[in-house]
């Protein structure tokens, strides 16, 4: 029995031993890490969607059934879900925001990268760690940018799991969503879940005959693009001579056009038709949700890149189906086009479960990810730092320059025309779906947010005037 307890307690000695050295082992590689600057950063991989509606998913209210379920199930695991984010200039991608901050991170140590990294498009100077064949800036054009979306979501997975030995950057921007739509559907689409077979066929006849039909002109180029509809419209007929690829380039801003819109509006079966636009985004979006975000938001399986990766996903701005007779997000500064869904899920030892209700700008969003990548933001100050990160005053202004204004505490908002100098000031709280102009009833409070602006409009010195796209 003596012999026993002899052994029990030598055993014993020999586990405290071991403990002590693993903790002096596990001090003392604490200390080389800080001494070579700290604990290692986790790898920052940015998504961002081009023109994606908040109201497609049940997370901000959609109801019905879900239509993008692996974004979903990503904000319900998100460690940070914003609920009123918004991009003030309705075609910046969050990538703008964080391009400047990229040559000082390749200086101290992260890897930058990114799928067509030479494309004018994303502007980012980034290092380049996977050779990609690609076309020149000159060479690649949206249509072929859009259209090339499975190369794209190739170099992403080899991107992401790219063997590296330090921690890296990726970002990503994927303009699916952006029209035209239905030309950008394969044998793996998903026009099942949404467009029927009549539909279909609506759409088959409106092709087949554009001369026939040339009032569907802006919904045909929101499906397809092609400016043989634009081209089979009388006055284009009668406007436009020649029929070479320059000229027909030139036909810009016919999605868009008042009058033209005005006159799908007023042809019969108008009411179908937007449904059918509606219907086609929607199976878009099913698409990108199902074959391009899930793998990407699962970090393609891969174990050791979930506990240390930071995922951050933004739309860029949303899409206007007919809001107020508009169409896409060209000439708008409602919440349909400046509203987007965002959230970032950090590595499960990160604090979890923040939501901010607060409107929050896509620049404060970008700060909060080069605060991660500086390493000023960690997991003990996570929920500070992000709290801190919303805006009262919030700058708008389309990327026609037609319209300006701001978004107030998510109380007011106020727009003007630029031409014509028409106000509109909506009461956020009273009419959140923006029906209602009060600028005449509430002049002096119309005058306020004028003041606000131009207060305000230093801070967003960011918004460049000259890229003005032509839709």
């Amino acid at each position: 029995m003596k012999r026993g307890r002899e052994k029990c307690v030598a055993a014993a000695l020999v586990l405290i031993t071991l403990g002590c050295l693993l903790y002096a082992g596990k001090i003392t590689l604490g200390l080389s890490q800080a001494a070579a600057g700290g604990p290692i950063r986790p790898n920052v991989f940015v998504i961002s969607v081009c023109s994606l509606r908040k109201d497609l998913l049940s997370t901000y209210g959609h109801k019905g059934g879900s239509v993008m379920p692996a974004l979903e199930q990503f904000f319900g695991q998100s460690s940070v879900l914003y609920e009123r984010a918004f991009n003030g200039v309705p075609w910046i991608s969050i990538i703008s925001f964080i391009e400047p901050y990229f040559p000082l991170l390749t200086a101290q140590g992260y890897l930058a990268a990114s799928p067509y990294w030479e494309y004018a498009y994303t502007r980012i100077p980034l290092q380049r760690t996977l050779q990609t064949a690609r076309p020149e800036a000159s060479e690649l054009n949206d249509s072929e940018f859009e259209k090339d979306y499975k190369s794209y979501a190739e170099d992403v997975k080899q991107q992401i799991l790219l063997p590296r030995s330090a921690p890296f950057a990726l970002v990503v921007h994927i303009k699916y969503l952006h029209y035209p739509l239905i030309d950008q559907f394969n044998s793996d689409s998903e026009w099942d879940h949404f467009l029927s077979q009549s539909e279909r066929d609506q759409i088959a006849e409106y092709s087949k005959h554009p001369e026939k039909y040339f009032s569907k002109l802006p919904m045909m180029l929101m499906l397809t693009g092609d400016p043989k509809y634009a081209l089979a419209h009388p006055e284009i007929q009668r406007t436009v001579k020649k029929r070479d690829a320059a000229t027909l380039r030139s036909l810009s801003g016919l999605v868009s056009n008042e009058r033209y819109l005005q006159e799908w509006k007023a042809s019969p079966g108008y009411a179908g038709d937007l449904e059918i636009v509606k219907k086609a985004y929607a199976g878009n979006a099913r698409y990108l949700d199902q074959k391009l975000l899930e793998p990407m938001f699962n970090l393609y399986g891969n174990d050791e890149l979930k506990r240390n990766t930071v995922v951050v996903f933004a739309g860029d701005h949303g899409e206007m189906h007919m809001e107020r007779d508009q169409l896409t997000h060209a000439t708008s500064g409602y919440d349909e086009a400046v509203e987007i869904p965002a959230a970032v899920k950090f590595p499960s030892d990160w604090p979890s479960g923040i939501r901010v209700k607060g409107q929050t700008p896509i620049h404060r969003i970008a700060d909060l990810t080069e605060g991660v990548l500086a390493g000023s933001v960690h997991r003990e100050n996570l929920a500070e730092k992000i709290q801190s990160l919303t805006d009262d005053v919030i700058i708008l202004r389309d990327c026609r320059n037609t319209v300006r204004g701001l978004r107030f505490k998510n109380k007011y908002k106020y727009l003007v025309d630029t031409a014509s100098g028409e106000r509109q000031l909506f009461d956020l709280e009273q009419d959140p779906d923006e029906l209602v102009n009060v600028a005449l009833s509430r002049s002096e409070t119309a005058d306020e947010m004028e003041a606000l602006y131009w207060t305000h409009l230093p801070q967003f010195n960011w918004i460049p005037p000259y890229r003005c796209l032509p839709w």
